[in-house]
């Protein structure tokens, strides 16, 4: 069984401070197998770097990966080697999976434009139907949706703080973790395994606070790099 959490926002993110070794060490901790680091609109060099020996330093496997804002919501981007582009919907996608990525739809009822008007091409692999910072009901009807459409869920945190990290994850289930050294043996073992989505949303006041100091960081971040 291999554990993962595939919705994880490091210091590289505007809106958060986690540092990606710090995150490594407590997700081993908490008996991780693998996670994704999806900072917003950016991949890091740090970030890469480190997933290429992440497994054996860490005994975690680091994806890489990128939260990118659309013109109608955000599209997480899995096993990716540069930061697409675009930021038309349907070109994000394609760019994804041009670089031989994998394709979340994350928090779909957390953005201004309803999934019911998008027409999700065949190559979203994934829907978000668990998002440790959404309320149940956004939840409950990501998780519709999925189904309706024959789209598989996965679920991640959405941490951008320690305490937030591994509240919601994804377990493959009946999978060794020899499938972790090798990327593409990975990718397939995630598109085609029997997953089980856990864990439960954050209380409403801790998830309000968190999503607070967030937008802070986004205003003063910009700030301390003045000086």
């Amino acid at each position: 069984m291999i554990k993962l959490d595939l919705h994880v926002h490091s210091k590289h993110s505007k809106d958060s401070l986690m540092d990606v070794k710090r995150l490594l060490k407590l997700a081993r901790a908490k008996g991780f197998s693998a996670i994704a680091i999806t900072d917003h609109d950016t991949i890091a060099s740090e970030t890469v770097r480190i997933s290429k020996t992440s497994l054996k330093r860490f005994g975690v496997r680091l994806v890489v990966g990128c939260e990118v804002k659309t013109s109608v919501g955000d599209v997480i981007g899995l096993f990716l080697s540069e930061k697409p582009s675009s930021k038309d919907f349907y070109e994000v996608i394609e760019e994804i999976k041009g670089q031989g990525g994998i394709v979340v739809l994350p928090h779909p009822y957390r953005r201004k434009v309803s999934p019911e008007t998008l027409e999700l091409p065949g190559n979203v692999d994934f829907i978000e139907v668990l998002n440790g910072r959404c309320g149940k009901e956004e939840n409950f009807k990501a998780k519709e949706l999925a189904r309706r459409l024959g789209i598989r869920g996965i679920g991640g945190s959405d941490a951008h703080f320690y305490h937030e990290f591994g509240r919601v994850f994804t377990l493959l289930e009946d999978c060794e973790e020899s499938v972790l050294e090798d990327e593409e043996e990975f990718k397939e073992v995630l598109k085609k395994s029997r997953l089980r989505v856990v864990g439960k949303e954050l209380p409403i006041l801790i998830r309000k606070v968190g999503c607070y100091f967030s937008s802070s960081l986004k205003r003063l971040k910009p700030l301390f790099k003045k000086f």
